[in-house]
């Protein structure tokens, strides 16, 4: 995110503000566009960093809180079922499904 933060031309949004446009509408229109492969890197980075925090989550979660990670711990450690191996083809799923239109912008870029 730092890096395309960095890169980024302040006086397009300065003249987009002149213009007339209010703040929202320079965001998604000038300042969005720029960085939203930043965006979605970094969320899909966050995403995957997540299921790697399980042994943070055990120790941090209530009794009456189970996040995602600590319930495929779980499932792994004292039970066998199918429901493991879906949630898995669902989490690759999702990484192929936010990967995918970055790639296939990236290469008409």
């Amino acid at each position: 995110m730092s890096s395309a933060l960095y890169g980024f031309d302040r006086s397009l949004e300065e003249a987009s503000r002149s213009l007339g446009a209010g703040p929202v509408k320079t965001f998604f229109r000038i300042t969005f566009p720029q960085i939203r492969l930043a965006v979605f890197g970094g969320a899909l980075f966050a995403f995957n960093v997540s299921f790697d925090e399980v042994v943070v989550t055990l120790f941090i979660s209530g009794v009456h809180s189970k996040t995602l990670p600590v319930k495929v711990w779980d499932a792994i450690i004292y039970e066998i079922t199918p429901i493991l191996p879906a949630i898995s083809a669902l989490i690759i799923a999702a990484s192929v499904l936010m990967l995918t239109p970055l790639l296939l912008y990236r290469r008409r870029s």
